[in-house]
Formats: structure tokens, C-alpha cells, sequence
């Protein structure tokens, strides 16, 4: 397999699709394909070592396409409907591994992993009406402010980090976890 022991960045290039040249490739570092108007992720690396950074692609509707394995994923504001295509994580160790799907377009969070060993920010998706799909354990901080979420249903049983609900339209505390280890910010 061919790979590129570093940080690839192709961000703020105006490109329409990630570079043929870059399909299953492996990157030893980050992958950062911000900052474009993709409308998918085909041609994607295969694996990603460390974060593979598609944020601001606002065309983008999907992760299809997009890695098979990465470290972290920083997806926030596109226009993501779903989690198909959702790579797998290979973030053993705490503080790593984040999840950024915020801003953008979802209706479930089906797909997520059970773990999640860093940060998980899913705020501001204004068809997000449930938290069912969340992973269990969240080692970092929970974000999930800004939704038209009523009750913590299906969300994190055990948040290692700070916990984030507020502008929420939360009116019952059912559902919520077991254990939070940081701040609690509700409102």
C-alpha cells in the first residue's frame, strides 16, 4: 500500500473532489481537505493516523466514500443528513480520537461508535431530535448544545469531560448519565 508519513493539507484550494492521486493512500499524519466545495469523498485515503479534517465543505451531504479508519473526524459545518460511511476509529488512548460533527444537517446519530475516546460535539444540528445513537462512554467533553432534544434518552452513560446541554429544549433529565467527571452547563 502507498503512503505519505506526514501531514497531507489541501484546504482552500476551491476543490471539487479530493485529487484521484490519493485514493487508498495510507497518511501517517492528519488529512485536512477543509475549506473546499466537495460534494463527496471519493478518492479518499484509505486510513488516516491521525485526524482527517473535511470541515466547511458545505456541498458535502455524506461520509461515503471518505476513509475506512481514521484517528479523529472533524466534519463540522456541511451538510451531512446521516452517518453512512462513518470510518472506523483507531484511537486506543484517552484524549484522542474526537468526533466534530456539529453544524450540519443530521437527523440521528446512528453510525456513531459505542466509545468515543476524546471529545464528541454533535451541537447545533437542527433536525437532531434524540440522542439515540450516541456511544455509551465519551472520555472527553459531550456537546450538545443548540438541538430541539427534550430528554437525554440514548446519550452518554459516562462523560469523562465536560457536559454541554444548554439551549436545549430538555424538560426532563430522563436518560441522563451516570457519571459526569467535569461541569455540568444546563439552560
Amino acid at each position: 500500500m502507498k503512503y505519505i508519513d506526514g501531514y497531507v493539507q489541501i484546504n482552500n484550494l476551491y476543490l471539487k473532489e479530493i485529487p484521484e492521486i490519493l485514493n487508498g493512500v495510507h497518511i501517517k499524519g492528519d488529512f485536512d481537505v477543509s475549506f473546499n466545495i466537495l460534494k463527496s469523498l471519493n478518492n479518499s485515503p484509505v486510513k488516516v493516523d491521525g485526524a482527517f479534517k473535511c470541515r466547511y465543505n458545505k456541498n458535502l451531504k455524506s461520509l461515503v466514500g471518505g476513509p475506512k479508519e481514521v484517528k479523529s473526524l472533524i466534519a463540522n459545518n456541511c451538510s451531512l443528513r446521516d452517518l453512512n460511511g462513518i470510518p472506523n476509529f483507531n484511537a486506543p488512548v484517552i484524549n484522542t480520537g474526537n468526533i466534530d460533527l456539529s453544524s450540519n444537517q443530521l437527523t440521528s446519530l446512528v453510525g456513531l461508535p459505542t466509545k468515543v475516546f476524546g471529545k464528541l460535539s454533535i451541537y447545533n444540528n437542527p433536525g437532531l431530535k434524540t440522542l439515540a445513537g450516541c456511544p455509551e462512554l465519551v472520555r472527553g467533553d459531550f456537546e450538545a448544545l443548540w438541538l430541539p432534544i427534550t430528554n437525554c434518552i440514548g446519550g452518554p452513560k459516562y462523560v469523562g469531560g465536560d457536559l454541554y446541554l444548554y439551549d436545549t429544549d430538555i424538560n426532563s433529565l430522563e436518560g441522563f448519565p451516570k457519571e459526569v467527571h467535569g461541569n455540568v452547563f444546563l439552560g
